[in-house]
């Protein structure tokens, strides 16, 4: 599914977007690693309280 593959390559983040709806709707998904996540969970979390 992605050329990354082929190569032996392994992404710190990986974007998908369009795809996911059929592109009815603007969405996307940003998968990351734990490590990278934990550096934004404190900014993140207070956001609504």
């Amino acid at each position: 599914m992605f050329a990354g593959k082929y190569e032996g390559l392994i992404s710190d983040m990986l974007v998908l977007d369009k795809g996911l709806t059929g592109r009815y709707l603007p969405l996307a998904i940003t998968f990351i690693p734990e490590e990278i996540f934990s550096t934004f969970e404190g900014l993140v979390s207070g956001v609504g309280r």
